[in-house]
């Protein structure tokens, strides 16, 4: 499943097998999900202060972390820039002071959910 917009969403969700309570409970989820601000660990493994973890480094809070992460396929796309509050993925410059919606702004860039994201938005 990739990132879409909140109306694509509603759109895809607004079928008869729904009920009223699904239906509302996916779209709220949804919602709340596109309000998050951005972090650099929705792209890549972090720790807790939001550094960078590599894989090689300590095995168990690397792959804790990886749960975390929302979209797949970009760790090797990835650069930090912290001291402006911002990164660089796919040669795309993002601010930790966007919101995730604010992703479907950048036309060519497709962001696909991870698992794990998946079940966090949807339960």
């Amino acid at each position: 499943m990739k990132l879409i917009s909140m109306t694509d969403f509603v759109l895809q969700q607004g079928n008869p097998s729904n009920t009223d309570s699904q239906f509302a409970d996916k779209i709220m989820s949804y919602a709340h999900f596109l309000k998050q601000p951005l972090t650099i660990g929705m792209f890549v493994p972090c720790d807790e202060d939001g550094n960078v973890l590599e894989e090689c480094d300590k095995i168990k809070e690397y792959r804790k972390a990886k749960e975390k992460v929302l979209f797949e396929g970009l760790e090797k796309f990835f650069f930090e820039l912290k001291e402006h509050d911002v990164f660089v993925v796919n040669e795309k410059i993002f601010s930790t002071k966007d919101f995730v919606e604010n992703l479907l702004e950048y036309k060519g860039l497709e962001f696909h959910f991870t698992p794990n994201a998946i079940k966090r938005i949807f339960g």
